[in-house]
């Protein structure tokens, strides 16, 4: 019910409505020792703080629950339980008339740099200037007959990214981390892969090329995981991992998708 005309109410009138839970006193001192407006910002700081250790204390719960119990899929369900309690869910939806005049600022932003590309380059000039680079949200899939280059090509445009300082997170559920290094350092060090797999052949200009490349591939945020039996959650749950890991995650790359596995059970 409404405590007054004018939808405040004074100390007495409380007391008088909450009819013996609480006296006049107790509620003038809640008045009193509320938060000055000026400060209003650092306790929903320090609200959202206490909910986020609720949510956490929970998940840990779950987890407990969930070991006991052991599934198949233990590892990625708790990193899935603990991602749900650290992750702002945002609105699922946005009309159109709400985003078209963002979205027409930013096309107009990009129309004033004809020259540069619109996204992350794949690292190929002719594929970057055809497609603009990758961009967020983009799901790009390689298609060709085998032996056509397309894993060459992923390794690449994971390069690429990396080499930007933006956090790389590659999957290779059919190469070793050793043919993937091979081919990184050939590509690298412009030095033919067949010579990288048959080092008596490298020359010292191509020792001293190597040895640049792997200066630079060390400094890359470059996560390379080669597990050959992998399933939808457990990409989830190490990309969630990486992502924590290394800041940030801008690109995944799967190598190939048809060897991923459905969810476990």
């Amino acid at each position: 019910s409404r405590l007054g005309d004018a939808g405040v109410a004074d100390t007495a009138l409380l007391a008088s409505r909450l009819e013996g839970k609480a006296d006049s006193e107790f509620l003038e001192g809640l008045r009193s020792s509320a938060a000055p407006a000026d400060r209003a910002g650092d306790y929903i700081e320090r609200i959202a703080e206490l909910a986020l250790a609720r949510r956490v204390t929970a998940a840990g719960d779950h987890i407990k629950s969930l070991a006991q119990s052991r599934p198949h899929d233990l590892v990625s369900s708790a990193y899935a339980a603990l991602d749900n309690a650290t992750s702002v869910v945002a609105a699922s939806g946005l009309g159109v008339g709400d985003s078209i005049e963002s979205y027409l600022r930013e096309l107009s932003r990009l129309a004033q740099k004809p020259q540069s590309l619109n996204g992350v380059p794949f690292g190929i000039a002719g594929l970057d200037a055809r497609h603009g680079g990758m961009r967020p949200g983009d799901l790009v899939i390689l298609g060709g007959r085998p032996s056509m280059g397309k894993s060459t090509l992923a390794l690449n445009a994971a390069d690429s990214v990396a080499s930007s300082g933006l956090p790389v997170a590659y999957f290779s559920l059919e190469m070793s981390s050793q043919q993937l290094l091979d081919r990184q350092v050939s590509a690298g060090a412009s030095v033919p892969l067949d010579a990288i797999r048959n080092p008596q052949r490298l020359t010292t200009l191509d020792w001293e090329a190597i040895g640049r490349a792997g200066v630079r591939i060390k400094a890359m945020p470059l996560h390379v995981d080669c597990s050959s039996l992998l399933n939808t959650q457990q990409l989830h749950a190490r990309s969630t991992r990486i992502k924590r890991q290394l800041g940030g995650l801008a690109l995944i790359v799967v190598d190939y998708l048809q060897l991923l596995q459905g969810p476990a059970g």
